[in-house]
């Protein structure tokens, strides 16, 4: 396989690399602030008691709702506390004078709004976006910056005016407005919003205001306990899902950015009404779709509109840091460019995020939206993201910079470009549920931090398996030489059918990224029900013989291992890629990056052409065992144009 030129300078350059990211790493001081207050012989609940001049409202309402208990105890809480003066203006606002006029539900959901269990989190540990685990009453915690002072905003608009007070278990932060997230559904709060009238409009008329907020934002039906399979030890217990929470996400454009809107020929002046949005819909959906001319219910999935708006509407909840920024875990070399693909609710397609490196746009760091390769062509998170603060029941909307378009232009480069897809991006449960990248910072083995969750049959939609199937997501930790610091592991007698995004018209080679241990099984692999070639022996290494691989570097004759990569891809195998590595080198994974390790493999699945863009079914069945072990893993699967495999570089 002939790689381009460029890419020899990568792998010279790769130990340079790893250097200044170890020393970048080396250089993070977790505990030695000068703004941390220690009171470590105080618990959180006598920190309170001692200080009724600030905090006296609060205390009494913890005491009230039964919640003082949690932190007069040992354990690991991070309480963002509002002060005696937030909590009665909170008081006036809604219309009260005391806190006896509240409910006691009322009073409890206000307390564990304020607290988070299980964690201790302190300034340093934040970054701009979601905090990592959820409060007490399962809702998200987002954190921004002012842009001229030094204040940290809580959900948006709650300062914190007091930082990282230490305590024998936890930390307190100081807010001087108290936490309220919405109680309404995300359709209704996001048509209340003055700022995105017309898209407002376009969402109750399309009637996807009516889905969002019909349906439930938390499935009834799941009993959590309900499975009794034994926990497993990863580099953590495996935790269970607590609820099946069903969420939304809107990527919208304000009034304002629409009438600056002109790119679209018919509307050159910008988009200013509803009106005006139908002729930029019927524009660049009547070029794609052929069946849509004359629809006029704007409730029809065909009709333009329809189709417009559902392009900025997600199925999963995702806080502006979780389309691709939580994903940039340690082990990713900051030179190369990171892509993450979601699909929307306008069937069959997908929404491009690219996290261009060294991109100085604002809001870069959140991702580009359908740039097609160039920065200024796609649409960027706005300053208003993460709305409404403390995010609506069950879901968020985001200001993005423009109009997201499924248009023919962007389908011919989806369609033309290698797309690696993150196991974890298939089911949008595991976004909605806090499960995929909530440990950003990607610290191994750390309690409240690093998380393995054992998933119940019939939890994720897009899969399904048989009873003996024990299925674990693995979440994103520096231990692993996985892409994204992820993975999807089974074990036992597995038997298991996954259905992939909507993937573009084409012909492509599809791959399985994975790593090889002692204790995989042997398992058959299936594509849309057709076998994958003979049973893949999951337990060989690399460098077995069946398989042929040799380091990079390591053969004068060979100096990049081109050579041998075409003759690893005859045999059906490819190396790992060169753009991540096992940042902690636990657990024997110590090779500068994953194409430089008999450790990490790709599988080539066969070529297949696919007619028109839509899911597909990827099933894995058990066979068995040569090595004592019927481990299975996936880390992501690659779906790359045939027409780029001699030109294919090996990031």
């Amino acid at each position: 396989m002939k790689i381009a030129e460029r890419t020899k300078k990568i792998l010279v350059a790769l130990p340079a690399i790893l250097s200044l990211v170890l020393m970048f790493q080396g250089c993070k001081l977790d505990d030695a602030p000068n703004n941390i207050y220690t009171f470590k012989e105080q618990l959180i609940g006598q920190y309170l008691d001692a200080n009724p001049a600030e905090f006296s409202e609060f205390d009494k309402m913890l005491d009230t709702a039964g919640v003082k208990g949690l932190l007069n105890a040992y354990g690991l809480y991070t309480c963002f506390i509002p002060t005696n003066a937030a909590i009665r203006a909170y008081y006036a606002k809604e219309g009260k004078s005391q806190m006896s006029d509240f409910t006691l539900d009322e009073i409890k959901t206000f307390c564990y709004n304020h607290i988070i269990k299980g964690d201790t989190i302190k300034t340093a540990d934040f970054s701009a976006g979601t905090l990592s685990t959820l409060s007490m009453s399962g809702r998200f915690i987002s954190i921004n910056y002012a842009d001229t002072t030094s204040t940290i905003f809580v959900n948006g608009n709650s300062p914190i005016i007091q930082e990282d007070i230490r305590l024998h278990n936890g930390f307190i932060h100081v807010l001087g407005k108290v936490l309220t997230p919405s109680k309404v559904k995300i359709g209704e709060k996001f048509c209340e919003d003055l700022n995105f009238s017309i898209y407002a409009a376009a969402l109750a008329k399309t009637g996807y205001e009516d889905i969002m907020d019909n349906t439930p934002a938390e499935d009834a039906s799941f009993n959590p306990n309900a499975d009794h399979l034994a926990f497993m030890t990863h580099t953590v217990l495996e935790e269970y899902p607590t609820a099946r929470k069903i969420g939304f996400t809107i990527l919208a454009v304000s009034d304002a950015d629409l009438a600056n809107y002109t790119e679209c020929p018919a509307c050159p002046n910008g988009v200013h009404s509803l009106a005006d949005l139908e002729k930029v819909a019927t524009y660049y959906y009547s070029q794609v779709y052929s069946d849509g001319e004359g629809v006029t219910n704007y409730t029809d999935k065909r009709n333009y509109l329809n189709r417009f708006m559902a392009y900025q509407c997600l199925d999963r909840t995702l806080l502006s840091s979780r389309f691709i920024k939580d994903y940039d875990m340690p082990n990713q070399f900051k030179t190369y460019d990171m892509f993450e693909y979601i699909e929307t609710m306008l069937s069959n397609t997908l929404l491009e995020v690219q996290l261009k490196r060294g991109c100085a746009l604002e809001n870069a760091e959140f991702g580009l939206l359908n740039c097609m390769g160039d920065p200024n062509k796609g649409a960027r998170f706005t300053s208003y993201k993460d709305k409404p603060d403390g995010g609506a029941l069950n879901g968020y909307y985001q200001g993005i910079t423009k109009p997201l378009i499924y248009s023919k232009q962007f389908i011919g480069d989806i369609s033309s470009k290698r797309l690696r897809m993150d196991g974890a991006c298939f089911f949008p449960e595991l976004a909605t549920n806090n499960m995929r990248g909530n440990n950003p910072t990607g610290v191994a083995a750390t309690v409240g931090k690093t998380h393995a969750y054992l998933i119940p049959r019939g939890y994720l939609a897009g899969m399904t398996s048989s009873e003996n199937t024990r299925f674990t997501y693995i979440g994103a930790c520096v231990a692993y030489e996985d892409f994204e610091g992820d993975e999807l592991y089974l074990k036992g007698t597995y038997n298991f059918t996954i259905t992939t995004p909507p993937i573009p018209a084409g012909t492509y080679e599809i791959r399985m990224g994975y790593q090889p241990t002692a204790y995989r099984g042997i398992a058959q692999l299936y594509w849309d029900s057709v076998p994958c070639g003979i049973p893949l022996n999951l337990s060989l290494y690399a460098t077995d013989p069946e398989i042929g691989y040799v380091t990079p570097g390591s053969d004068r004759d060979d100096p990049y291992g081109y050579e041998n990569d075409k003759m690893m891809h005859n045999r059906g195998y490819m190396k790992g890629p060169s753009s991540y590595f096992c940042f902690g080198h636990w657990y024997g994974y110590n090779a500068a990056t994953a194409r430089l390790s008999s450790q990490s493999l790709r599988r080539v699945l066969g070529t297949y052409t696919f007619s028109e863009a839509k899911k597909h079914t990827f099933t894995v069945v058990s066979l068995g065992s040569t090595s004592g072990g019927t481990q299975f893993m996936m880390d992501y699967l690659e779906f790359t144009p045939t027409e780029l495999l001699e030109t294919e570089n090996i990031e």
